[in-house]
Formats: C-alpha cells, structure tokens, sequence
C-alpha cells in the first residue's frame, strides 16, 4: 500500500476544476479557516447567492463525509447538489442529505483510474492522507 498526500488547498484546487462547468451555480471555491472550503452558490436567479461551508468529517465504506453549514436549510441546497452535473461523471458521486454531504470518492477515482483503490482516508489540520492500493 501507499499514501497520497494532498493539501487542503490542493483540494480546493481540485474541486475549482471540478466544478468549473457548473460556473453559472458554483460561483466560487475558497479555502477558509486552513481546514474548510467556502463555496458560493447561485440556487436561482431570484434568491440571493448562499454562502455553504464544507468541513470534513469522516471516511467510511468509500464515502468521504463533510459537515455543511449554511444560513440556508439544506433541503434548498440538495436538489442543486444532487442534481449537479459534471462531464462524464455519475451523478451519485455527490449526494447532500440531512447527514451532510457525502462525495463517493472510491467510485470518483474509478472514473479516473481503475488501478487505484482507496483503503483510507486520514485528514489531520489541513492535510488529507489516501490510504491506497494498486489492482493488478
């Protein structure tokens, strides 16, 4: 097995790239506090833009977990996170529930790659660790 080290703001970074097709909703990405992620939402074009604040949470049975937190209800925000469409990408990778959001990372990273498998997920201050193994 082997780690992968990432960044919080390595992350943020991925995830400005991953959600540059969806500009006209995902206004911006920001790194906040060193170990959160601002985003600025856009719902609709009659309701102000919603600020939403990520924070990570936990790793179990392939699903990375975050906390959100919003001046909104999520109930506004999970028909625009679970109808979000990003190029070739199922839609069930992100899903947002009372719970918080949950990103489907395993299934992520197949889309990417089939010879990675992430065993773990670690986050300590603001630096995430992947547990990984390779398929043969």
């Amino acid at each position: 097995m082997a780690e992968l080290t990432i960044s919080m703001s390595e992350a943020v970074s991925i995830l400005q790239t991953t959600l540059s097709e969806n500009a006209d909703n995902v206004k911006r990405v920001e790194l906040f506090d060193k170990n959160k992620v601002r985003l600025t939402i856009s719902v609709s074009k009659l309701l102000p833009d919603i600020l939403v604040i990520l924070s990570y949470k936990s790793f179990q049975k392939g699903l990375m977990k975050f906390d959100v937190n919003s001046k909104y209800p999520l109930k506004m925000l999970q028909a625009f996170v679970n109808n979000i469409e990003l190029e070739d990408i199922d839609e069930d990778i992100f899903y947002l529930s009372d719970d918080g959001l949950s990103v489907n990372i395993k299934d992520l990273i197949k889309h990417y790659t089939r010879d990675i498998n992430i065993k773990e997920v670690k986050f300590n201050i603001n630096i995430f660790t992947f547990v990984i193994s390779f398929n043969n």
